[in-house]
């Protein structure tokens, strides 16, 4: 590959730049960003330009330093005669200023505007703008996560096909943990990737005959022994040719036997008593010359555990065979599943931009010419639908140097993808690195940056010599090491009170019997010591980075998993190092989120004792084995600490999570407790962090006490790391020493980094019954799936190199964080038989298997050859002593003050809400078109109230119908009433072919009777005049709590006939509110004198009488809807009519459930109610906080 030269490369075709750690890729990326803002012609807007990364946070610096360099270029161009560095230069490149200006002005007034996205953002965005192109609906919510979509269809799937399966099957399945869950788990992670090739068994057995079979023999053999089972006995006993063995174990064969025939003797049981499955013939030989054990009962007993043998064989491949079946199912039904709800997950956006690019070929041409020039960072985390997805819109022929037609329609697009093959370390989100290889090679220009920015040029050459030592040093050949050269000069920047060599080796070479755990635990407490040591010099000034004293915030230890982070906490806290742990790890598995779950779950059955029990002994409470003792023999303290729980039960009931938990901390002082621990910081951190998770959660989706447990069981198993929400915390944001995982290192660079445990990260084998990704050993590096083929075993081992390569890449990461200095502790040596099988030993030893008996010898003698060829700047040193009692003490000194940057949401007490945010605790303001699903039963009616379509689309389309259609001429079909019916089919998605159907619903529902008013009187009566179509209204809230309107409700709403509704208003839950109360009516309508409110609902019910409909109102909450409609159209007509009296001009509510009105049935499918005067006024006066309400004593 070429250097790059950032400053003068072609602006134009397809391009690879190769950007190895520390070597400026945001610089270059930003100059390039500049230059196609200054140089393109014609000139570019600022949305033409397209910048696409992989997180938010890598997003809104990409934006910062593009913006700043815009900025730096402007004043540049302002004040040429004194610009210096690369402005200097740039001003003399572009040599006509007043048209820099001018653009770069532009470009800083419309920045706001940017394309710069994350590839989800993107895809979202492209989506959104090409709509119509691209096929798709215009409304769709976007899911942060779709497990309970897939969690929703896996037990769909499970009633279909188990629901009437044999009970040996059920009863082995749950014995083997084949569950919906586990199966979900097994292979969700290859949900939504359509490239994969897909590898299984082939399975013939008949499962459900054999567990059949099993189950015959079972009920046999246990319906001989009930009948036999004395005489069975009598046979045993008296026997003399038993052996001594066979006797001793024979009370517990009897024993497992009568458990059997007395507890399962019509079932199988879910596993066998001990012993009963060696109550065979066989085992139960007799003494040369003694006549054998015979009775039809062995006979039956042998054929049953014989088919159990038989079953357990197949079961391995029938598993394999489940998970081809559960994964066929989700790809199968979750996209028309997210279709009908009208959602999407942020994969689905990749999938449904590479689909609609697939589909239409002009799509690509429209986003090609929308942006122009393309830049996507950290590509080597792409994958096959990302890479497709850009291959399809920028994918041109090269480009020929000669002069182009400037004239023509529109220029070639231009696109850069900048990426490190070094570094790509996230398999576990779906990168693939072969995608990156192959991209590279389809690119028309590769480019390389050589040279490191951001290390000390000992450090950086020590790093050429360690990598350029090894013939393979990322595993795969296909990877190459490139050597860097140093940007900085070569000065002194590190001083400690005993030279340390840029690159420090620690060798473990203690031969005395270890425990690898003990190892590690040892190490850490060397590391700490170091660590320690280095402060205490800094504060005596003889510890210098960068001119200054060496604080905590310039050191970092990397680390690959949680676990190993908190033992390096541990020790750093025992000496007084004040440190924060940074990791990649969800929330949902931390020790915190367990006890939690299990606190919660004593707080929802506070009667269950053993549940109050093990929530007392979590670090929450912190109760001990005494203590408990101690509740045994002290009752009233028992009763006392369960009504505590029972409290928080009702606490939780009547006000909700938030004031439960409040509540429960400041009863039993959790947050002292927890401060307590070493750690205390953290654990406070991780509860208040799932607080505010639960009550998120439990607002939005409108959970209550036992669907929040639920949903906190769930995450566990998920411990998905798509939402930065989920991550750990940091306690703190001081410069303290950083506990960072490697994974989260990337893209982050430090003074001085520990690497203490990378020669005890080997790679993991996978499960020898797991579904398993892997590449093919192909030409193409196929990616493949394996659920279970025959060559499964060549498979995983294919995935074990692709492991132990991107190990490879983890210590590459690892070692490339510092700018100073790096200590990596080495494992030299073999201790209790563990020798070092990582990436840092391959790299070692020259890649000589670990398992060969010269390793241990190749790796010696290379850390040697390393060191002594290194002049000084890589260093092999034994681990240093420990050094008892030492502490640090943290020097006061007085703080520099300075104004923090916002990082946060600011949250608006004062917002708009709706209906649906009162009943859903969201704070949507759309409007509520039958989005309830419940109610969309199976019905006794026929013709088109069923044959049209169900849903919130539906509703939203019928409702369109009837906004524009005129009501006085229901019975023709003018061309313009076709024509709003089409209109409204279209927009919405249906098949014209629904035209009649609709056409039909609408006219009956229109000719319908509406009592209580004249049988004559229907909806067609009303002329354009009387109605009032859709009226949005704001009804302003001082402040509205849920127990007030629930006092409100229970004192005025009718007592006869309404308890379903007076059960519905106890489930009513919603923070306070304040602001305005928004909403649509779908109509209002005058006649003789009165107003009314209409609402149209399409939801299918059982039937449309009376009952059904008033179930309908409770459970949705209707009720509470037409109720603020009321007082909407109440407040509206007190400001239109003068003389305005309720009692007078106000007619009432119709809910048309319209799939049930017709003229036959009169009144069918029409619900009427009056609220009464008092309850319209009561809730008028809440709404205004003016209320004074009486209260019940």
């Amino acid at each position: 590959m070429q250097s790059l030269n950032p400053q003068t490369v072609p602006l134009k075709q397809s391009n690879l730049i190769e950007a190895s750690a520390g070597t400026g890729k945001t610089y270059t990326l930003s100059l390039l960003y500049l230059r196609f803002v200054l140089e393109s012609e014609p000139a570019l807007s600022i949305d033409q330009i397209l910048v696409v990364t992989y997180t938010t946070a890598a997003t809104k610096e990409l934006k910062d330093r593009i913006r700043m360099r815009l900025s730096e270029a402007l004043m540049a161009f302002l004040d040429a005669d004194n610009a210096e560095g690369e402005y200097a230069e740039l001003c003399a490149h572009f040599d006509d200023h007043a048209k820099a200006i001018i653009r770069l002005n532009r470009a800083l007034l419309s920045f706001d505007e940017a394309s710069i996205f994350t590839i989800h953002s993107f895809c979202q965005r492209a989506l959104k703008e090409t709509a119509f192109d691209a096929a798709l609906a215009f409304k769709t919510e976007l899911l942060d996560n779709d497990y309970e979509l897939m969690q929703s269809l896996m037990d769909d799937y499970w009633r279909k096909n188990f629901q009437k399966a044999p009970t040996a099957l059920l009863s082995l399945l749950r014995n083997k943990e084949i569950t919906p869950d586990t199966l979900l788990d097994d292979i969700r992670v290859a949900v939504g990737k359509p490239y994969l090739k897909r590898l299984q068994p082939d399975f013939t057995a008949n499962i459900d005959e054999q567990a059949q079979l099993l189950e015959a023999h079972y009920l046999s053999a246990i319906k001989i022994w009930q009948q036999s089972s004395d005489e069975i006995e009598s046979l045993l006993c008296d026997h003399k040719g038993l052996y001594a063995n066979v006797l001793k174990l024979l009370d517990q064969m009897l024993a497992g036997m009568h458990l059997l025939a007395t507890h399962s003797a019509d079932k199988l049981p879910t596993e066998l008593p001990p012993q009963v499955h060696k109550f065979t013939s066989e085992k139960l030989k007799v003494k040369k010359g003694y006549e054998p054990i015979r009775h039809d009962f062995f006979e039956q007993w042998d054929a049953f555990l014989a088919s159990q043998q038989n079953l357990d064989q197949s079961l391995a491949d029938y598993h394999n065979l489940l998970r081809n079946q559960v994964l066929d199912y989700l790809q199968e039904n979750l996209s028309q599943e997210k279709r009908r709800k009208g959602v999407m997950s942020f994969d689905d956006l990749l999938l449904q931009l590479q689909t609609a690019l697939q589909q239409n070929t002009t799509l690509a041409e429209t986003l090609a010419n929308k942006y122009q020039v393309a830049m996507i960072d950290e590509f080597q985390d792409t994958d096959p639908i990302q890479y497709d997805i850009f291959q399809r819109i920028y994918a041109k022929q090269p480009v020929s140097d000669a002069p182009q037609d400037t004239s023509a329609k529109a220029p070639s697009p231009v696109v850069f993808f900048v990426g490190d093959p070094k570094q790509a370390i996230y398999s576990f989100r779906g990168a693939d690195i072969y995608t990156y290889l192959k991209a590279s090679q389809d690119t028309q220009q590769q480019y390389t940056l050589n040279t490191n920015w951001r290390s000390h040029p000992d450090l950086i050459n020590a790093l050429n010599q360690l990598f350029s030592h090894s013939d393979h040093p990322f595993y795969d050949a296909s990877i190459a090491y490139q050597a860097v050269k140093a940007g900085q000069k070569q000065e002194p920047s590190l001083k400690t009170p005993e030279p340390r060599a840029p690159l420090r080796f620690w060798k473990i070479e203690d031969t005395e019997e270890k425990k690898k755990s003990d190892l590690m635990e040892e190490i850490s407490e060397l590391v700490a010591d170091d660590i320690t040591r280095l402060l205490i010099s800094a504060d005596k000034g003889e510890a210098i980075i960068a001119d200054r004293p060496i604080e905590g915030g310039d050191i970092a230890v990397l680390v690959r998993s949680h676990k190993q982070g908190q033992q390096i906490k541990s020790a750093l806290t025992q000496r007084g190092i004040a440190c924060v742990q940074s990791s990649k790890e969800s929330i949902f598995e931390t020790r915190e989120a367990e006890d939690l779950h299990h606190l919660l779950l004593a707080i929802a059955q506070p009667s269950q004792e053993n549940q109050v029990r093990r929530a007392l002994v979590s670090d929450f409470f912190a109760y001990r084995g005494e203590d408990l003792l101690h509740f045994e023999s002290d009752s009233i303290a028992w009763d006392a600490k369960l009504q505590a729980f029972h409290n928080w039960h009702q606490l939780w009931l009547k006000h909700g999570f938030i004031p439960m938990m409040r509540a429960l901390m400041h009863d039993e002082q959790v947050q002292a407790q927890l401060l307590s621990y070493s750690d205390g910081e953290r654990r406070l951190t991780n509860l208040l962090h799932l607080a505010e998770l639960i009550h998120t959660e439990s607002r939005q989706n409108s959970r209550g006490l036992e669907g929040t447990i639920r949903w906190l069981g769930q995450q566990a198993k998920q411990a998905t790391l798509s939402s930065d929400s989920l991550q750990l915390r940091l306690e703190s944001d001081a410069k303290l020493v950083q506990i960072v995982t490697v994974h989260k290192s990337k893209g982050l660079e430090y003074g001085l980094v520990y690497c203490p445990f990378l020669w005890a990260d080997s790679v993991r084998s996978a499960s020898s019954n797991a579904a398993i990704m892997f590449h093919a050993d192909d030409k193409a590096h196929t990616p493949c799936l394996d659920i279970g083929s025959a060559q499964r075993d060549h498979h995983l081992k294919l995935l074990e190199e692709e492991a132990y390569a991107e190990n490879m890449r983890l210590l590459y990461v690892a070692l490339t964080r510092a700018k100073y200095h790096c200590t990596v502790v080495a494992l030299t040596e073999k201790i209790n038989r563990y020798i070092d099988r990582s990436a840092l030993g391959w790299l070692l030893s020259n890649g000589v298997a670990a398992k060969s008996k010269n390793f241990l010898s190749a790796y010696q003698q290379h850390l040697e050859a390393l060191v002594s060829g290194s002049k000084g700047i890589i260093s092999a040193e034994s681990l240093p002593d420990s050094e008892d009692g030492l502490h640090y003490q943290t020097k006061q000194k007085a703080p520099t003050l300075s104004a923090r940057e916002f990082g946060g949401i600011i949250q608006q007490d004062y917002h708009i809400s709706s209906f649906s945010g009162l009943t859903s605790g969201n704070h949507s303001q759309a409007h509520d078109h039958d989005s309830d699903a419940l109610f969309n039963q199976a019905s006794t009616y026929s013709n088109a109230e069923n044959e049209f379509p169900r849903g919130a689309n539906a509703g939203s389309c019928l409702h369109e119908i009837y906004e524009y259609s005129d009501f006085t001429q229901p019975l023709m079909r003018p061309k313009q009433e076709q024509n709003v019916i089409l209109n409204a089919l279209n927009k919405w998605g249906f098949d014209e072919a629904l035209v009649d159907t609709a056409h039909d619903l609408i006219n009956n529902s229109l000719q319908a009777p509406l009592p209580p008013l004249s049988n004559n009187f229907s909806l067609a009566n009303l002329s354009n005049a009387q109605r009032l179509n859709e009226m949005e209204f704001y009804l302003p809230l001082a402040l509205l709590q849920v127990n007030e309107l629930k006092h409100i409700l229970y004192q005025y709403l009718p007592q006869k006939n309404w308890q379903i509704v007076r059960d519905a208003v106890n489930k009513l839950n919603f923070e306070q509110i304040s602001g305005y109360l928004k909403g649509y009516i779908d109509l209002i309508f005058e006649y003789q004198g009165q107003y009314f409110v209409a609402d149209y609902k399409s939801n299918t019910l059982e039937d449309y009488e009376r009952d059904s409909m008033l179930e309908a109102i409770a459970h949705s909450h209707y009720y509470l809807q037409y109720l603020i409609y009321s007082v909407a159209l109440h407040r509206y007509l007190t400001q239109r009519i003068a003389g305005y009296d309720y009692k007078t001009h106000f007619g009432g509510v119709y809910y048309l459930f319209i799939r049930g009105m017709s003229v036959d049935n009169q009144g069918a499918g029409v619900f009427y109610d009056l609220p009464s005067f008092e309850l319209i006024d009561a809730l008028d006066g809440l709404f205004k906080a003016a209320i004074n309400l009486k209260r019940d004593t």
